[in-house]
């Protein structure tokens, strides 16, 4: 059987998929702000047919033009405060064995549900991977793993396929907040510590 070659895994590659997890695996609510576009359209129209001044139909609009970039600056602040936190506080690396993985099945958010209504495309997959000391469910709004990787590249349904019992993974947790942001097959990564100057 051919060996397979190990991707060499940095503290710089373990701290770029800790910021990308962290931020990911936060529940993806609308903002309120959200709301208030489609209240202030509906006002402006109410205003328009009572008074009928035109300059009413616009207020959702430059509602709309307003609010976006104030989540946005928002969405950004928040995903710079994690990566800040990462960064100063940085991570524990232990070992531990794969005992299972469970693939549980689960309704989407609340505006993936409004779009398809109650359908195939309104459940989602999830992965919960359980180890001998812990488990780490992979967050819901992930999209791939290890970007940094030509080789290993991969969704949580290619960890999950290429995983079995007994498999010894890295498993990596944020310091700043003790939970588990990422893990890596020992079948395909190999940690190598820095050693500082």
């Amino acid at each position: 059987m051919e060996k397979v070659k190990k991707e060499i895994l940095t503290e710089e590659n373990i701290k770029r998929d800790l910021i990308v997890t962290a931020y990911d695996g936060v529940e993806k609510k609308v903002d309120p702000l959200y709301y208030s576009v489609p209240v202030l359209l509906v006002i402006g129209v109410i205003m328009f047919f009572v008074t009928k001044i035109p300059w009413f139909l616009l207020i959702g609009v430059v509602t709309f033009f307003i609010i976006i970039p104030i989540v946005i600056i928002k969405d950004e602040i928040r995903h710079r405060r994690l990566k800040e936190a990462i960064v100063r506080d940085g991570f524990v690396i232990r070992e531990d064995t794969l005992s299972h993985v469970q693939l549980e099945t689960e309704l989407a958010d609340h505006t993936v549900r409004m779009l398809h209504g109650i359908s195939a495309n309104s459940l989602k997959k999830c992965y919960v991977f359980h180890f001998s000391g812990c488990e780490w469910t992979v967050p819901k709004v992930f999209g791939s793993f290890y970007k940094w990787s030509d080789t290993y590249y991969m969704s949580a349904e290619g960890i999950y396929n290429t995983s079995i019992p007994g498999d010894e993974f890295y498993i990596v947790e944020r310091k700043f907040d003790g939970k588990i942001g990422c893990i890596y097959n020992k079948k395909f990564f190999e940690y190598k510590k820095q050693i500082s100057e």
